[in-house]
């Protein structure tokens, strides 16, 4: 379904406006650029006999994800990941635990993190700020007290996930090796708009598409090995996308690179740099 056929959900305030960069050349692998990264399972508690929500559907039946923290059940770990100039590895001695990734140098520092569900072929991805389970969002404050489409911010060709974006649709075609991420529906409508230069943008987003390209079980697989020095080289498993799934990812400072992975660095990374995936 196109997605100017879709129902939308308004936006949340907007990033600031990125400031001009190159968007056609891949970060430089000098000085090293990092991040930890953790992409957390969450499950449905919606029985109300079980102190859980029931189901919450818009007017024409199709389910829509919980607005009360009491909606979730368990929250299952993910492995913790090190992204490090555009390669993904396990981080070695790293271990989420209640809401935080601890190691031998204390507890990391938070720099991002979003929920992403997929909800159904109609409204497809919807995201919010933060860690949904930890919050009622019906009585929480602008912009945390509901879930967001997914938008975008264009500089020239390339396109940065942003849920305040003002844009809609991606900067422009993107090629057909990254249709694993299930961003058809916010294709570039404009028939001559130039071939887009990538994505960028919301690292937490970014991550959790990926995540969703495939099954929870082969997740380790595909961030090691189709997600290499910011190309997406595509895999063979079947996608992660069905109603109802829902992911948190946690974007973490890396302890071991205090100079190059800090919120500056990585607020650059996310709305100054280069593409990250194309």
């Amino acid at each position: 379904m196109s997605a100017s056929s879709r129902k939308r959900s308004s936006r949340r305030p907007s990033h600031p406006k990125s400031q001009e960069s190159s968007t056609s050349q891949p970060e430089p692998t000098w000085p090293v650029m990092s991040f930890l990264f953790t992409v957390n399972t969450l499950t449905l508690n919606e029985e109300p006999t079980n102190g859980g929500v029931a189901p919450r559907v818009d007017d024409h039946g199709r389910w829509l994800p919980p607005l009360y923290r009491a909606g979730f059940g368990q929250q299952i770990p993910g492995t913790v990941y090190r992204w490090e100039n555009g390669v993904i590895s396990q981080a070695i001695g790293y271990e989420w635990y209640r809401g935080a990734v601890w190691s031998s140098h204390g507890v990391t520092g938070l720099h991002r993190a979003n929920t992403l569900f997929y909800c159904n072929p109609f409204d497809q991805f919807l995201a919010t700020e933060g860690n949904a389970i930890d919050r009622d969002m019906a009585n929480s404050p602008v912009p945390n007290n509901r879930w967001y489409t997914l938008n975008f911010r264009h500089q020239s060709t390339l396109s940065r996930l942003d849920l305040g974006g003002p844009e809609p649709y991606l900067a422009g075609p993107v090629p057909h090796s990254i249709n694993q991420l299930g961003l058809n529906s916010w294709y570039n409508p404009e028939p001559l708009a130039p071939p887009s230069s990538g994505l960028s943008g919301n690292l937490a987003l970014l991550i959790a598409l990926v995540a969703f390209s495939c099954r929870s079980e082969r997740l380790d697989t595909v961030l090691r090995t189709s997600w290499r020095h910011y190309e997406w080289r595509g895999h063979n498993h079947s996608n992660g996308r069905y109603e109802r799934r829902g992911v948190v990812v946690n974007i973490y400072y890396d302890p071991e690179n205090p100079t190059n992975s800090t919120e500056q660095t990585l607020s650059y990374l996310e709305w100054a740099g280069g593409s990250l995936l194309r």
